[in-house]
């Protein structure tokens, strides 16, 4: 019933526009020519990112040539290092650089769909880096066949194939060994050349171990759909950039939410950490976010979420389910629905966070938990009269209109 799609490209219509993306390396050349020879009705896009890390241009030239020879457009593109905040080493910066250049790539390409040259090989790579990090269940379950990253489809159709496999289909191409492949130094570098012939020597045929390890990445990736399929009811509406954890549920749920709203690349060390906060306790974690945990649950989220107003069309007051000493976001009541007593000129409204000159509201913050008070924004007139209190959207507040006489606060979904 819960089965990893075998054929990453089934589902997409035919003339569909997609990159694919080629270093210049026999992996990447060999998912080209798959590509462009499997599924010829796709548009297909051969983009390359040049990192300016080293001398790249014999990349650049073998990727164009590829291009060339299989009579597809070529795109290149430079890696955008100012996209990245935050990053686990310089191989997880280059990756992040590389993904953001593929989004540039995407808005002058008008297209959302990428393919990647991940193999049964890489798979077992990411895995083990995962484990030495203290990864968990999820963790192990390694690269999707189809996932998401940044607005990108990203298809590994030949996740399942073995490296070797691939690269025989750059035969006839030009390709360029990438050095850093074979440096020592680079993490994922010494999993390949030193882990994962060990492993292989580890087991009784002395055969290798990546078959097995990509076959138990293919089950944890079963059995993450099925916990998906369980926890379903635990994700409400609110489960946006504040993500809410009931201390209602099962702690084995909780342990799981607590571990997906961190984030499935972060150590378990730190999820645990998490759990095992106080009532009252808030820390700062990775990403500009915090964590928290009240008498309702936990509260994760980022540190800095941008406000503003909406229009409601039709007047409804604050839900009954919102009660003094009840939880407004474990009942889910967003968006709300906040009644202003009068017409009122929409730019005269501003958004601001909670001043003690709002202690006269006392009743209206009384309805949140102490941890998310001064957090809230608040919505009052140029006279300084306040009119709206709790979480909102991102909207402009200019777009709204000359008058309006119902505002809805809801929960923004962007940093």
């Amino acid at each position: 019933m819960f089965e990893v799609p075998a054929d990453p490209m089934a589902g997409i219509p035919a003339h569909t526009r997609i990159m694919v993306g080629v270093s210049g390396g026999a992996d990447s050349t060999g998912l080209a020519v798959w590509a462009v020879r499997t599924y010829p009705e796709y548009d297909w896009y051969v983009v390359h990112v040049r990192h300016g890390l080293r001398d790249d241009e014999a990349d650049r030239c073998a990727a164009q040539a590829t291009a060339k020879r299989l009579n597809r457009p070529f795109l290149e593109i430079q890696a955008q290092w100012k996209a990245v905040d935050q990053a686990n080493g310089p191989e997880d910066h280059a990756r992040q650089a590389r993904y953001a250049a593929f989004v540039v790539a995407s808005k002058q390409l008008n297209t959302s769909y990428l393919a990647l040259a991940h193999t049964a090989d890489d798979q077992a790579e990411t895995v083990l880096l995962r484990l030495a990090r203290g990864t968990g269940p999820s963790g192990m379950a390694g690269m999707w066949p189809v996932s998401s990253r940044l607005g990108l489809t990203i298809l590994r159709p030949l996740l399942h194939w073995p490296r070797s496999a691939v690269r025989n289909l750059s035969q006839g191409f030009p390709t360029v060994e990438d050095p850093t492949n074979a440096d020592l130094e680079q993490r994922r570098a010494y999993v390949r050349h030193r882990i994962v012939p060990a492993l292989g020597q580890a087991r009784p045929d002395k055969q290798s171990a990546v078959p097995a390890i990509s076959r138990l990445a293919a089950l944890q990736a079963q059995q993450r759909m099925l916990i998906d399929h369980l926890i379903a009811p635990y994700v409400g509406p609110s489960w946006g950039e504040i993500q809410r954890i009931s201390d209602e549920c099962a702690p084995i749920v909780q342990k799981e939410l607590i571990y997906r709203a961190l984030g499935h690349d972060v150590s378990r060390a730190l999820a645990d950490g998490i759990e095992r906060l106080q009532r009252g306790e808030r820390v700062d974690i990775i990403g500009e976010r915090w964590a928290a945990r009240d008498r309702f649950g936990w509260i994760i989220g980022p540190k800095k979420i941008a406000w503003s107003i909406n229009r409601s069309p039709q007047p409804e007051l604050l839900p009954d389910c919102v009660r003094r000493g009840s939880d407004p976001l474990k009942t889910h009541p967003l968006p709300w629905k906040v009644p202003i007593l009068k017409d009122i000129d929409i730019h005269e409204l501003r958004v601001r966070y909670r001043l003690p000159v709002d202690s006269v509201h006392k009743g209206i913050f009384e309805y949140f938990e102490k941890s998310l008070r001064k957090q809230l924004p608040v919505v009052y007139t140029a006279a300084g009269n306040v009119v709206a209190i709790g979480p909102s959207s991102t909207l402009p507040i200019g777009h709204l209109g000359a008058n309006v006489q119902w505002i809805a606060i809801t929960q923004s979904h962007q940093l």
